[in-house]
């Protein structure tokens, strides 16, 4: 038996389909639309929040350095040539400021003009008289004369990554006699572990 379709079915039934394929086309277009730009905003977002989280942690950061080179730089300057050249006062000077234990958890330690410890903090640490003036920090302010900021490396004497800060010690007349070293040991906890909680 055959069907006889008329000419207004065959026509309802092809606008039908067109009717569905256009229709079917604007939603695929429409929910590409939406997802690129949902896409793009996201994306924009995340750059923002992690430019603000990046801009958030190197400001704590510079704030923590700067604290501390500061710190540094005020003992530096309280160091006189007498006390260079007395190794026993200059090590009761160094200890009278317990504040270095909880800014440097690697300690602290003052050189001569040849980068030779002759005072150090923890004194246990046995910095005194070994040579440091290979170390940036040291090299840098001997001189510069300015304090400087090291590059990381392996302690000599505490066996794990550290880097020091330094501010140098002039005499009256302005020449460089000495550093303040302060030592930052990577693997304890230290300043920069708050900090990096920051972008977690």
């Amino acid at each position: 038996m055959r069907l006889n379709l008329s000419p207004w079915r065959t026509l309802n039934a092809r606008v039908t389909l067109l009717t569905l394929a256009i229709f079917v086309a604007g939603m695929w277009s429409l929910t590409w639309y939406i997802s690129r730009t949902l896409s793009e905003d996201f994306l924009r977002l995340l750059g923002d929040q992690q430019y603000s989280t990046s801009t958030l942690m190197a400001s704590q950061v510079n704030a923590q350095v700067q604290e501390r080179l500061q710190a540094l730089d005020l003992v530096a300057a309280a160091v006189t040539p007498e006390l260079v050249t007395n190794p026993a006062a200059l090590q009761k000077f160094l200890e009278s400021r317990p504040v270095f234990l909880k800014m440097f958890n690697g300690g602290s330690y003052i050189t001569g003009a040849d980068g030779v410890a002759i005072a150090s903090i923890p004194l246990a640490t046995g910095r005194v008289g070994v040579n440091y003036a290979d170390r940036d920090y040291i090299a840098g302010a001997l001189q510069s004369g300015e304090p400087v900021i090291g590059q990381p490396v392996v302690g000599r004497k505490l066996n794990s990554p550290v880097f020091g800060m330094s501010a140098p010690v002039h005499d009256a007349n302005g020449r460089v006699i000495g550093v303040v070293a302060g030592i930052t040991n990577l693997v304890l906890p230290n300043f920069l572990d708050s900090i990096a909680k920051i972008g977690r």
